[in-house]
């Protein structure tokens, strides 16, 4: 993706071979086979420490197929703004958006979330907030959005809200279902098996056009606003 003009380098180009080899580095960091589906079976409470209705989603897997993703087609620095231009919302965001939400996998946004966060640690020891980590930051947001979006638009009446909450509460690790030999290399991590719903990873980094959205308060309010 270019500045501005909506600029798309070839995906043959000499910096998505760099940005494969970047992500395969990053294959072993601690990240905050057949399709998997979601069928909203959701007769049991919603806790943020429940999982186990979630246990068999490829949350490892999908963390780095979407960091793959990510870098492939961020090369530049754009901003928000110029994220939903609609040259780079036909070429770039809706494919990404249909690609992801067709695995019917609700532990995506979280996925996204954690993306973002690890590319907003990247670019935390840089000054200048403009450069390529904070788009592909960004954009992990604005995908993210837009799939919790999708959702909220696909489930009608009282599973609605139901299948919202279990996206932003039910709580994932990044490391669910890694291969055996990371969780060999990762045993020594005292945290590594921590899990966090989606929405908290949203207040942590910060994602305010997430957290904003009409989706995600529609969960916030219903929370704050149940009785005790």
């Amino acid at each position: 993706m270019g500045d501005g003009a909506g600029r798309q380098r070839p995906s043959g180009s000499g910096g998505r071979s760099l940005g494969n080899e970047e992500s395969e580095r990053s294959e072993r960091r601690p990240l905050l086979p057949h399709r998997v589906t979601f069928n909203h079976e959701l007769d049991r409470e919603v806790f943020s420490c429940y999982t186990a209705n979630h246990s068999r989603l490829p949350v490892y897997t999908n963390i780095h197929r979407i960091r793959r993703d990510i870098i492939s087609v961020v090369e530049d620095y754009l901003s928000l703004d110029q994220l939903r231009d609609m040259r780079i919302n036909i070429s770039v965001v809706r494919p990404l958006v249909d690609k992801l939400y067709e695995q019917d996998d609700i532990s995506i946004v979280y996925c996204l979330l954690v993306n973002r966060a690890q590319f907003l640690h990247e670019q935390s020891h840089l000054k200048n907030r403009q450069n390529v980590n904070f788009t592909r930051a960004t954009l992990c947001e604005l995908i993210a959005t837009r799939i919790l979006r999708r959702f909220n638009e696909d489930n009608e009446g009282p599973q609605n809200l139901m299948v919202l909450a279990h996206i932003l509460i039910a709580g994932f690790g990044p490391f669910q279902n890694a291969p055996v030999e990371v969780h060999r290399e990762i045993q020594s991590s005292l945290s590594h098996n921590k899990t966090l719903p989606a929405l908290e990873v949203a207040i942590l980094t910060e994602s305010r056009h997430f957290l904003s959205s009409t989706s995600c308060q529609k969960v916030w309010v219903s929370l704050f606003s149940a009785p005790v």
